[in-house]
């Protein structure tokens, strides 16, 4: 029995194999696993495919992707011992060689650096990875199991997201899920591939494992190189594109001899006949590799297949079983034959085995569900085997999120460590038996009478209805998903065998719960959830969506299914055939399901969702494409970004969320999947403790795992004193009580009302306006001006914990000249987790990095606070595994998980929690706390009128949670510390908070005395997140009138607390107009100080800023996938840590000293550093003589940064502007912000000193003449002809954008980028008068622009202008039908259809190459004489402009990275 390799996200930043692995694999040993693969690990630094994978190099052999010297030996191959390699000259190397100083510890390696001469040598010593191979070898070995190391190179399947480095692939073919382009790999890539999986072989082996399985199957680069598809080579390795896996394999049995194993997990079927992989060449593949290795493990997929690989519930187990029996007969006994894919269940294991299909079965996601699946089956009780349900929910843990991989059944797999096993207590000692009382038998209640009964207690469990498992049995009746119910026979032979007495039809009302409390019997309930009253109004039936899977499942097959579906319905007055609305606010499997289910049954079905595309929440488990395809064959129509207004006379009216456009379809009965509440119609009491959808309705996972942990504290006898359970109170914060005691003391010993912040005690107005550099109080602190760098998230928080990331961030501001720093939000209790790298500023250990922080920040003389934060329903569970809590229980419409409400005493524990984290803040060093009540909030959500329900003193008062944390942490913390609130003035949300309640609150917080200022917020931050952080589309000081509002709301009241205004301030001018204007006291720059953390020394000094461009790419849409922040314009932003400490504020370093011709005075620094960069003496090494080709973003940088650090830097263009392909971009509508980012590039490079030359083309002659000791190849990207365009009738985007003519009449966009480009052409090109379309392949017109905060404002102009866009739609060819027409033949994908569109011309938006003119004639081989030759950019392989800039400022030295 084999446990394959597979992600996990156990690991840690440091990519190696933690604790939480070795526990995970121990516990699947024990129960009887023969093989067990460890998680891959990359074999070479080019390779970081997700955040945890673990990683097989030693880290000091950075990846030299971009620049080849002149000079050097010829790679060898792996099995040849490698020269020394060759110097530039016999004396010492060459100047080029000054240029890069890399760093090895740098979290992000860039590419563009010089790569060694020739692959780097085989390192034996310890990887990341190694000491946790011996560790799981170690504690496998003793059970007989068989531990191999998983060994991979995602190639052009990974990310640059994590490391910065391009990808790597056999060809420019880019990646269909990611579209990044890789690096076509040239010989010496090739080589330095081959020698990293046998190093990482041999360190693998030398610790302890048994030997290696190779991984030639998804996300591979060996696959890739194997497959048609990606591999378009004309050298060695693509007319024999099994050249590289042989060579890998070979080097690898080398290098680890001939006795450990040597697996190969093996692509035979692409499942993409035209071009990849098919089944007779991954059999004659297998065939030709099997000598080679011990096992073989054939897989399908491909990179347009990634969730065929492991597919969910809706494919059959055993997929691959007849392919499996194909390789082993191919294979004629050469070597043994793993079978993989969906295999779930012993008795289909043991049938593949006895027929012969294959040698060994593969049974993963089996063992995740029970790891002790073998034990069980050799004691021969297979029936007590815990099911897997092949959902995928827990198990597919690649998402941007790292959720831990787990089951739904079993919630300690993946939480060996934390989440205890349950013990029986015949193992455990003697029981005490104490009868127990469970209501409900869904899953909650099974799981709960189950482990109680393990303990040894007596249970009596009672079901009203006639079956167990709850609502399982109506997800089971959803087409494809019958697999749900295996649970539910696994549950009633459990509980036999445990004695548990099961009382079906058994409805217990309040006096019999009562009776049994009475008698000292502990209850557990579990009533599960009821449907909620229907959002909108109705004249036709409106049915729950439970209630209609459960009559179609009740018939238990699909005919008679469809059969009990049409009678429900009919009993409505709904006549078989008619249309039904499926309306589905949720997006997770339920509205998919029911819409196939009733097209099933014959109705005309519109699915309506909110979201871009139909469950939405679906793309976790891989079943959201493959979703939508199934709607679509089915005839569904989905009724994207819709909201159902009310149905009347048969019509139902659909509002566009963004638009406001309604549309309406024919409607005789809606099916409602909206979210479910919590049934208590049994009344809460003490002694009585609630579990699954009673607290809240969520998933199996959440249902299962609160039974068993409730079960666990109550059997075991660690709940203390017995909790109300109708409610959800959070458990208590971990408390330092010296803070409380301090602060309380300190505030005694001030006296009542000091510090002077009673209402009536401001100061006077000024005669005039306020500038930015005037100073201020805030409270008792002064500030040096007026700018304060507000909170944001940033993802650089690890284990919960500050880093040193976070403390050069916020230092670099304050050096900066910030008056006022605010931090990130740090959460104040252990239940709040919404995101994965968030501070925890509840868990005492954040002490040292508080003070870290502060130190640094007080240094350069800022006033730095915390913000403070619970999440409440506006996050997930995903984290804590606890359920988020609420005012009401409503759910989020951007996480969608309903919270429990929070009773009195859980609100008391919120309040205590805010004070307590407070008093840590202040003992951590900061000079105060800032409440979050503003967009992400709980305390919004108890202000909202649309998020606040309750009818007790919350409801009747809103503020007063507010209110009472307002009073107890100005008690925690004494009268000292600045407490500020920041809070939302207008939601722009129906029924939200508006700006007369935003006043209001303002006037109450102001009367209290304990405010020392308020900042300011506009929206929600998960439904109109696109308010908060607007894209450049929206004009700067757009929030500007609510700050009005807000200050002059205090001053009514006779207050003079400071208000901080915001909204998108990218200039010192239009930060200081706010001033001017009177809207604010303090102006609030966050993106504006990222982007420039000099923003404020130069602000006052008169000096010009780089400017925020509002791209939201590096920012926002970095934190929107968990990951660091960083910024498109400063690529040091978020990478601070790494550079030496910044000098003090107006402090400049000396030009550096220079051996060659004098460089103007005043150009010491590019402007792109920041704050000034440390004093230097000069350039590290000699003065070079730097010749850089190209002017766009790359271009510009690497002139700018080189010139200067002192380097004699000429920069040519042959264009007659700079800027390249993003001067182009800025010429889209709304987008000509990105000409910021060119202008002040250009003002750096001539600041620093760089010489520019404009119309002219560097050949070989040029640099032959000039001679440079280094030539940077910047000459950007052009776009690549489609295959389906061969004779070039379509145009390219960039020529639009450039003002080629485009012939009158309809225009179709072809948009396989996913970004602005087709959507910015597309706006352009209606501005001209033309009917433009846009169509792409993908399941979204510009699917990336929502991780900008653009899709809504894009959706709203396209909707003005006109445009239409259609989706899941290829291009299969273009034909000339006139001088001015073109045929464009599209293929829908999902259905096949074939469909036609008439146009004037076809504008194509496609992924682009290195522009092949000048860098192909200046790019030759190693050995040569001339310059060291660097590609960065788009020359090296196209990204989009961040990538280009730090690429060019990473040329200089690693210390920007």
């Amino acid at each position: 029995m084999l446990f394959g390799p597979h992600e996990t996200n156990l690991g840690d930043a440091g990519r190696g194999i933690t604790d939480d692995h070795v526990a995970y694999y121990a516990e699947r040993a024990a129960g009887g696993a023969g093989i067990i693969v460890v998680e891959p690990a990359s074999v070479h630094p080019s390779d970081h495919p997700y955040a945890y994978a673990p990683a097989a190099f030693r880290p000091a052999a950075a990846p030299r992707s971009g620049a080849v010297p002149r000079s050097g030996a010829a790679p060898r191959s792996a099995a040849a011992p490698r020269p020394a390699a060759a110097p530039r000259s016999a004396a010492a190397p060459g100047p080029a060689a000054a240029l890069v100083a890399p760093d090895p510890h740098a979290e992000m390696q860039l590419s563009g650096l010089p790569r060694a001469d020739g692959p780097a040598e085989l390192h034996l010593g310890d990887v990341p990875a190694a000491r946790g191979w011996a560790a799981v070898a170690q504690a496998c070995r003793p059970h007989g199991t068989l531990v191999l190391a998983g060994l991979a190179h995602a190639g052009g399947q990974g990310s640059t997201a994590h490391s910065g480095h391009p990808l790597w692939g056999p060809s420019a073919v880019p990646d269909v899920v990611s579209r990044e382009v890789p690096v076509a790999m040239d010989a010496a890539q090739i080589e330095e591939i081959v020698l990293g999986f046998a190093a990482a072989a041999r360190s693998a082996v030398d610790n302890g494992v048994d030997g290696v399985e190779i991984s030639a199957g998804q996300h591979s680069l060996l696959r890739q190189f194997c497959s048609g598809l990606t591999n378009h080579r004309t050298d060695a390795y693509g007319r024999d594109r099994s050249l590289l896996l042989r060579r890998v394999l070979a080097a690898v049995r080398e290098e680890i001899g001939p006795e450990p194993l040597l697996t190969l997990r093996l692509c035979i079927d692409e499942l993409a006949p035209w071009a990849g992989i098919t089944p007779a060449d991954g059999v004659g593949r297998a065939r030709a590799v099997a000598a080679d290795v011990d096992l073989l493990v054939p897989v399908a997929g491909s990179g347009l297949s990634v969730a065929a690989t492991r597919p969910d519930l809706h494919t059959p187990e055993a997929f691959l079983r007849e392919r499996c029996a194909a390789v082993r007969r191919a294979v004629d006994g050469a070597t043994a034959v793993a079978l993989a894919g969906s295999v779930a269940s012993p008795s289909l294991a043991e049938d593949v085995l006895t027929c012969g299909d294959a040698d060994i079965v593969e049974m993963t996601r089996a063992q995740i569900a029970d790891p002790s699946l073998v034990a069980l089956v050799r004691a021969g009780t297979p029936e007590r085997v815990r099911p897997c349900l092949l959902t995928n929910a827990l198990a597919a843990a690649r998402d941007p999120r790292n959720p831990v991989v787990g089951d739904e059944l079993e919630p300690r797999s993946g939480y060996e460590r934390t989440e205890p096993a349950v013990v029986p207590r015949s193992a455990a000692g003697p029981p005490v038996p104490r009868p127990v009382l469970v209501v409900g038998g869904g899953p909650a209640g099974c799981e709960a009478a189950r482990t109680l009964a393990l303990l040894g207690h007596p249970v009596t469990l009672h079901e009203r209805s006639s079956r167990l498992g709850g609502m399982l049995h109506a997800a089971a009746a959803l087409p494809g998903r019958s697999r749900l119910l295996l649970a539910v026979p696994w549950w009633e032979r459990e509980l036999a065998r445990l004695g548990v007495r099961v009382e079906l039809g058994s409805d217990l009302d309040g006096s019999a719960v009562a009776a049994a409390s009475a008698r000292g019997v502990p209850v557990l309930l579990a009533t599960g959830s009821r449907p909620t009253a229907p959002g909108f109004g109705s004249d036709v039936p409106v049915v729950p969506a439970a209630e209609l899977a459960a009559a179609a499942g009740s018939a238990g097959t699909d005919l008679a299914g469809s059969r009990r579906v049409r009678t429900l319905l009919a009993a409505g007055g709904v006549s078989a055939g008619a249309p039904v609305l499926v309306r589905d606010p949720v997006g997770d499997w339920t509205g998919p399901g029911v819409a196939e289910l009733l097209a099933g049954a014959g109705y005309r079905v519109t699915l309506s969702t909110p979201d871009a595309v139909a469950g939405h929440q679906l793309g976790r488990c891989g079943d959201m494409a493959p979703a939508n395809a199934r709607l679509e064959r089915a005839g569904v129509v989905r009724a994207l970004f819709t909201a159902v207004r009310h149905v009347r006379d048969g019509v139902a009216e659909l509002v566009d969320v963004h638009t406001g456009a309604v549309t309406t379809v024919p409607c005789a009965a809606v099916v409602d999947c909206a979210a479910r509440l919590p049934d208590r119609t049994l009344p809460d009491a003490p002694g009585r403790r609630s579990i699954g959808d009673r607290v809240a309705p969520r998933t199996i996972a959440e249902a299962v795992r609160e039974g068993r942990r409730a079960a666990q504290a109550l059997g075991e006898g660690l709940c203390r004193a017995p909790e109300p359970a109708g409610s959800r109170r959070v458990a208590a914060p971990a408390a330092e009580g010296h803070h409380v005691a301090r602060a309380t003391v300190e505030r005694a010993t001030a006296g009542p009302g000091a510090g002077g912040r009673a209402a009536g005690a401001g100061r006077a107005e000024p005669a005039v306006s306020p500038r930015l550099g005037d100073p201020l109080r805030l409270g008792r602190h002064p500030l040096r001006n007026r700018i304060v760098f507000t909170a944001h998230l940033t993802g650089f928080a690890e284990g919960g914990l500050p880093t040193p990331r976070h403390v050069g961030y916020y230092a670099a501001r304050a050096a900066g000249g910030a008056g006022l720093v605010i931090t990130e939000e740090h959460a104040v209790h252990p239940a709040d987790r919404p995101y994965e790298r968030l501070i925890r500023g509840h868990d005492p250990a954040v002490l040292p990095g508080y003070r870290a922080l502060t130190d640094a920040v007080h240094r350069h003389g800022a006033v730095v606070l915390a913000q403070l934060n619970h999440n409440g329903a506006q996050g997930s569970g995903m984290y804590s595994r606890e359920p988020v809590v609420g005012p009401s229980a409503l759910p989020d419409p951007m996480f969608r998980e309903v919270p429990a409400e929070l009773d009195a005493a859980g609100i008391a524990e919120i309040v205590a929690a805010f004070a307590d984290v407070a008093a840590r803040c202040v003992d951590g060093g900061f000079d105060g706390v800032e409440l979050q009540c503003s967009h992400a909030s709980l305390l919004r959500l108890f202000l909202s009128p649309a998020t606040n329900r309750r009818t007790d003193a919350w409801g009747r008062d809103r503020a007063k949670i507010v209110l009472d944390v307002v009073a107890a942490v100005r008690e925690a913390i004494g009268p000292d510390p600045v407490l500020g609130l920041r809070i939302g003035v207008d939601e722009r949300i129906p029924g939200g908070i508006t700006p007369d309640d935003g006043a209001a609150l303002a006037r109450r917080l102001v009367a209290t005395g304990a405010v020392d200022h308020l900042n300011t917020s506009i929206g929600v931050a998960t439904s109109t997140l696109h308010l908060i952080e607007p894209s450049m589309h929206t004009p700067s000081g757009y929030a500007g009138r609510l700050a009005a509002r807000l200050r002059d709301a205090v001053r009514e009241a006779g207050a003079d607390v400071p208000v901080i205004g915001v909204g998108r301030f990218t200039t010192p001018a239009q930060a200081a107009g706010a001033l001017d204007r009177g809207e604010c006291d303090l102006v609030g720059i966050a993106r504006g100080q990222i982007a420039d953390p000099a923003f404020a020394a130069k602000a006052l000094a008169g000096r010009p800023v780089r400017r925020c461009v509002g791209c939201n790419q590096d920012c926002i849409g970095r934190v929107g996938l968990n990951l660091p922040l960083g910024c498109l314009v400063d690529p040091a932003a978020g990478r601070e840590w790494l550079a030496p400490a910044v000098l003090p504020v107006g402090a400049r370093p000396p030009a550096p000293a220079r051996s060659g011709p004098a460089r103007p005075t005043g150009s010491a620094r590019s402007g792109l550093e920041g704050p000034p960069a440390p004093e230097r003496s000069g350039p590290a090494g000699p003065v070079l003589r730097v010749l850089v080709a190209g002017a766009g973003p790359a271009g510009l940088s690497a002139a700018a940064a080189l010139a200067g650090r002192g380097h004699d830097v000429l920069l040519v263009e042959r264009a007659t502007r700079t800027g390249g392909r993003l001067a182009l971009a800025a010429t889209a509508p709304g987008r000509a912000e990105l000409g910021h980012v060119t202008d002040d590039l250009l003002r750096a490079v001539h600041e620093s000193g760089a010489r520019l030359r404009l119309g002219t083309e560097v050949d070989r002659a040029f640099v032959e003449e000039y001679r440079p000791d280094a030539l940077v190849l910047a000459t950007g990207a052009r776009p690549a002809p489609p295959p389906w365009d061969p004779d070039g009738l379509t145009v390219p985007v960039d020529d639009v954008l450039a003002g080629a003519p485009v012939p009158d009449g309809p225009v179709l966009v072809v948009d396989e980028l996913g970004f602005h480009h087709a959507t910015s052409v597309a706006e352009l090109l209606s501005a001209r008068g033309h009917d433009t379309e846009i169509v792409t392949p993908a399941l979204v017109v510009g699917q990336d622009l929502g991780l900008t905060l653009d899709r809504e404002g894009f959706r709203c102009r396209a909707h003005a202008a006109g445009i239409r866009c259609s989706t899941d739609r290829a291009v299969l060819g273009v034909q000339r039908t006139g001088e001015q027409s073109r045929a464009v033949e599209l293929l829908h994908h999902p259905t096949g259809r074939i469909e036609r569109r008439e146009v004037a011309a076809v504008v194509a938006a496609v992924p682009a190459v290195p522009s092949a003119g000048t860098c192909a004639r200046l790019w030759t081989g190693p050995g040569e004489d001339g310059p060291t030759v660097h590609r960065i950019g788009d020359a090296l392989t196209p990204r989009r402009a961040d990538a280009a800039i730090r690429e060019g400022s990473a040329l200089l030295s690693a210390v920007l990275t």
